[in-house]
């Protein structure tokens, strides 16, 4: 595994805002650019709190109340992106079933580059991905599909290119905050219900959380290359084209993509 980039070290850094930090797919279609593949992860529960409302938990892990309880946390990922639609960078937080099409892409571009069909540069984060969000209940809920591979040598391209560079260079994004998990303190308050300083419960006498069974959906894809910086693409290179759509079998469970984890799962 490789280190992550360090994207806060940019000069004249700005904050984002937190409620304006995550991507959320909206219902019909929407389009992102990968800034880098090497992800964050953290292992997350999806549970009523103590109103009933149903949140994302990030597990502290050793001594986690939910999990003495026997709710198994599952994986979440977290990767940068650039949203289209508002033009800034934002964090897209997903489950196993993106995952496991976004793998899809990266091993069948590599798979491309192999066989000399493509040239070295032609990597996943030089690509428009397309999200599908279909109507609740659909299987899948996501499917995902590559648009057009932007170049540095069409003028269009290259002024986006230059646009993103400079959102990526002037927007800081802590990504250790992202995917710190909750204190076993705040688990207690906040999903129990239970006032830790005075030891006693909140309005609602809240019961042990209870998780349903689920089944985890299946990566389609073989292990992927080794995940590639950003890159412009050199001029006068074959333009690949853009038409594959990747779909994965949708798991029960929590949804995958949330406004709400360290291994770098497309990276060797």
């Amino acid at each position: 595994m490789s280190e992550d980039f360090d994207f806060n070290n940019a000069p004249q850094s700005q904050n984002i805002n937190f409620k304006d930090l995550y991507f959320n797919p909206k219902q019909g279609t929407s389009l992102v650019r990968i800034v880098d593949l090497r992800a964050k992860t953290c292992k997350s529960h999806y549970v009523p709190d103590a109103t009933g409302k149903k949140r994302f938990v990030k597990s502290p892990g050793a001594g986690d109340p939910l999990i003495v309880d026997g709710n198994n946390p599952r994986t979440r990922y977290f990767l940068k992106v650039i949203d289209r639609e508002s033009g800034t960078l934002k964090v897209w937080e997903f489950g196993s079933q993106i995952k496991g099409q976004i793998e899809e892409f990266v091993t069948d571009l590599a798979a491309k580059r192999k066989r000399k069909e493509t040239d070295e540069s032609d990597v996943l984060t030089n690509y428009n991905i397309e999200i599908r969000k279909r109507a609740p209940g659909s299987n899948p809920l996501y499917m995902l599909s590559i648009r057009e591979r932007i170049k540095e040598d069409n003028e269009r391209d290259k002024a986006t290119l230059e646009n993103d560079q400079r959102v990526i260079d002037t927007t800081e994004i802590n990504m250790e905050n992202v995917v710190k998990p909750w204190s076993i303190e705040r688990i207690k308050k906040e999903i129990y219900g239970i006032d830790v300083e005075g030891g006693g419960t909140t309005s609602a006498q809240v019961q042990p959380v209870q998780q349903a069974p689920v089944q985890q959906a299946p990566v389609q894809a073989s292990a992927p290359s080794p995940a590639q910086p950003v890159q412009q693409a050199p001029a006068q290179q074959p333009a690949v084209a853009a038409t594959a759509t990747a779909t994965a079998p949708a798991s029960s469970g929590p949804p995958e993509a949330s406004g709400d984890a360290d291994a770098n799962w497309l990276d060797d």
